[in-house]
């Protein structure tokens, strides 16, 4: 009960609790045992989502104290996206798709099978100060970025989830925008999609952003693999939920 924070709880029974106190009771009962792998199926789906951001935060400062194994069994494509170091996607009782969780979530094949229609990437960075007007600043391999203020203290290292079309970019450095997260990167891949856009991918140190952009954009800023790239990213188009703690020992989500 120490490690969920609940310690305070040893004496009341499991009817009394609030559905935000049950998960994490019985995650503590499972450790209790002491695991070797720590199963969850669908751990967080009976509670609000305030609470279950918070849950996510225990898990991720768990899975860093305990170093075992973590495979989470969940429905919910951010979930499995924040949480998760590698994902293995399940049909019908078989496996269509599998790797580390940026490569899954920016593979349109496995996007499909997901029923999603927006590719995302993951974005490591390490929050760097809070500054005053209610910002949180990281710093990136391609940059600083500023997100709605984190419950984190400079140091803390988190993934972002950037969306394909919450990315804009430029040739030219950009300059007297509103936007204020410009990250600079290289042209990897432009595939063409469904309809008149592309989709482009950028290496921002070791890690891939995506831009979905029309081929007409394509066209005009004349991007090809190994080119120098601007990606503009709008502050207030990252939510609390795209944004998790990083550790080395991960969770892999069925």
């Amino acid at each position: 009960l120490q490690l969920v924070h609940l310690g305070d709880l040893g004496h009341r029974r499991p009817a009394d609790l609030s559905g935000g106190q049950k998960q994490p009771v019985a995650l503590a009962r499972a450790l209790a045992r002491r695991p070797e792998v720590l199963l969850l199926v669908e751990p967080f789906s009976a509670v609000d989502r305030a609470t279950r951001e918070r849950l996510h935060e225990e898990l991720i400062g768990l899975r860093a104290q305990l170093s075992i194994p973590v495979v989470l069994v969940t429905h919910d494509i951010g979930e499995a996206q924040v949480l998760a170091d590698r994902m293995v996607v399940i049909e019908r009782g078989k496996i269509v798709a599998a790797g580390c969780t940026a490569a899954v979530m920016s593979d349109p094949v496995a996007l499909r099978q997901l029923g999603l229609c927006e590719i995302a990437a993951m974005l490591s960075a390490r929050v760097a100060a809070q500054e005053a007007d209610g910002t949180a600043r990281l710093e990136t391999a391609g940059g600083p970025i500023w997100l709605p203020r984190l419950d984190a203290a400079p140091g803390q290292r988190h993934r972002v989830r950037i969306l394909a079309h919450g990315a804009i970019l430029s040739r030219a450095q950009p300059e007297e925008l509103s936007a204020q997260n410009i990250l600079t990167g290289r042209v990897v891949t432009v595939t063409p999609g469904e309809g008149p856009g592309v989709l482009v991918r950028v290496a921002v140190g070791e890690d891939e952003i995506m831009a979905r952009i029309t081929c007409r954009a394509c066209e005009m800023l004349a991007l090809k693999p190994g080119e120098p790239v601007h990606a503009i990213l709008k502050t207030m188009s990252v939510a609390h939920g795209h944004v998790a703690q990083q550790t080395d020992t991960g969770i892999a989500s069925p």
